[in-house]
This record gives C-alpha cells, structure tokens and sequence, in this order.
C-alpha cells in the first residue's frame, strides 16, 4: 500500500511540475490580435490593439521575459493603420533588433514608410 501511495504523490508531482513550465516568449494576446484584425474587421479597433499589445510589451518587458517573434512588427502594422509611421518605424526597427532574421522584410516595410 506504501509504494502504491508513493507511485501515486510521484506520479502527481511530475504532472504538477510539468504543467508550471513557462514558455519562451510572454505571447500574450497577440495571437488573437492577429486573428481578429483579419477575420473582423468590421469590430476591428487599430487604437485598442495598439493599447492592449503596447501594455503587454512593457509589463513583459518589466518582468524580464521575452517578447515573441513578430510582435513588435503587427504593433508597428497597427501604427501605420493608425497613421502614425514614427511610433510603427520604432516597433519595426525593435523587431530587427529582436531578430535580426527578420532585417530584409523589416527593411522592406521601414522603406515603405518613406
């Protein structure tokens, strides 16, 4: 009965641990930004995204986690939505900074901007 009680407590604290596990990035609702800019644009607001993206990457940044690839580009795509090409020139020059894999299409799309 002891070691049934054992394989038991063992077996739980491996799935307990196991599901505590952080991941990489802090992805927060980027995702579903991307999702809802696409598929309802009707109820889409640039403005909202850009506050809502924009408070996730300063508390992820405070928390010292990682912003996840492409984040800081669809923040600087909402920015051009929005008109402004200053603040979407910043967030693509971070995600080149972030991952400097992404140069030729940030490149691209900071030409644009001219």
């Amino acid at each position: 009965m002891n070691t049934r009680l054992a394989c038991v407590v063992l077996i739980l604290s491996i799935l307990g641990s196991a599901s505590c596990q952080r991941t990489l990035y802090d992805w927060g609702t980027y995702e579903q930004s991307v999702f809802k800019m696409y598929s309802s644009r009707e109820n889409f607001s640039a403005a909202k995204e850009i506050d809502r993206l924009q408070r996730e990457v300063e508390r992820t940044v405070k928390r010292q986690r990682l912003i996840p690839p492409g984040k800081m580009a669809h923040l600087g795509y909402l920015y051009t939505m929005a008109g402004d090409s200053e603040k979407a020139r910043e967030c693509f020059e971070a995600e080149q900074r972030l991952f400097p894999e992404s140069e030729h299409f940030m490149g691209f799309l900071l030409k644009g901007l001219q």
